[in-house]
């Protein structure tokens, strides 16, 4: 998850201001309005992975 942690501080994610992604193996792999429908949608492509999810909001961040 620290990999992921560091590719979410270094790249842009201003397309995704205000929406939840999950990140996994250094890629977006789900965005959505709600953690649960981007957990839900993650695992369904991965899963056998934990993601890393995150909410993203302008210059701030919301880490979970």
């Amino acid at each position: 998850m620290e990999q992921e942690f560091k590719f979410f501080m270094k790249e842009d994610f201003s397309q995704y201001k205000d929406e939840w992604v999950a990140i996994s193996q250094n890629k977006v792999i789900a965005s959505g309005k709600t953690a649960k429908e981007v957990f839900n949608k993650a695992k369904k492509q991965q899963p056998k992975t934990t993601p890393f999810i995150t909410k993203v909001r302008g210059n701030e961040a919301m880490l979970f």
